[in-house]
Formats: structure tokens, C-alpha cells, sequence
């Protein structure tokens, strides 16, 4: 059996990129992102790193200031507390809601998702620790028909 290569887009690539930066801290909060710097660090236009940027503003790890600056987001412990809780109670009702529906193929991709994220401790790989864990809590918002 081949795998299929995984295409992505330049803007996916840059967020990727820029995540991962952000998360190892390499891009400090608070620290001055300039899309025509970061393009031609990337060696592309503006466009992709411009939409990149913009879905790490959506997801909070960058802001943008009209007319002035985008810079990394500052680290705010109280919300992050918080947004910790909300989900926390969120993930327990998922399964909560599951359980009934889960399939064998479920706790196969629970257990790989499991065995992922292990494997990212040991490597110390941030990103794909978090990405691993996403995965797992996804399998019970799927399945929890909700």
C-alpha cells in the first residue's frame, strides 16, 4: 500500500511555521511580526504569510493593531486558566456522550492518537503533542453525535 502524499498550501506551511515558533516560544510574546519581513525570510509574497497570520489571530496566539503592528500575543494565564476549565468540562461531556456510540474503529484511532502523543513527550515535540492530543479528544466529539 502507497500513502497518498499530503499537499499543502504555502499559507498552511507559514502557520505551521509560525505555530510552532510561537509555541517553542523562538517568537517571544509580544514580539513584532512584519508580513513583508516574513515573506521574504519565506521566500513568497505576502498573501500566504498575510492568511496565516490571520488564522493565528483567529485562534488567539497573534494580534494585530489597525494601522500599527502585529506582534505575537502576550501570555495571559488568567484566561488561559479559565479556557482550560471551560474546555475541560466540555471534553468529560463529549465522552460522556459517546460512550454509547464508540466502535471498535474508535478505540483503534484512540489508542494510535495515544501512542502519538507519547512519542511526541519523549521527542519534547510541542506541536505535535498538542496535535495528538486534538486528535484524541476528536474521536469522542465525533463520536458523541453532538
Amino acid at each position: 500500500n502507497i500513502k497518498r502524499i499530503k499537499r499543502i498550501s504555502l499559507r498552511e506551511e507559514v502557520y505551521q511555521t509560525l505555530k510552532r515558533t510561537i509555541v517553542h516560544l523562538e517568537l517571544k510574546p509580544g514580539e513584532r511580526l512584519h508580513d513583508q519581513e516574513l515573506a521574504e525570510q519565506f521566500g513568497i509574497s505576502r498573501t500566504p504569510v498575510r492568511e496565516a497570520l490571520k488564522r493565528l489571530e483567529d485562534e488567539g496566539l497573534v494580534e494585530t493593531v489597525p494601522g500599527s503592528a502585529t506582534r505575537v500575543a502576550p501570555l495571559n494565564r488568567e484566561e488561559a486558566e479559565h479556557a482550560f476549565t471551560v474546555t475541560a468540562a466540555l471534553h468529560a461531556l463529549a465522552v460522556k456522550l459517546s460512550f454509547p456510540f464508540l466502535t471498535d474503529s474508535d478505540l483503534d484511532q484512540l489508542e494510535a492518537h495515544n501512542q502519538t502523543l507519547q512519542q511526541a513527550i519523549q521527542k519534547e515535540d510541542i506541536i505535535e503533542a498538542i496535535e495528538s492530543d486534538a486528535a484524541f479528544h476528536e474521536v469522542f466529539l465525533q463520536a458523541s453525535k453532538n
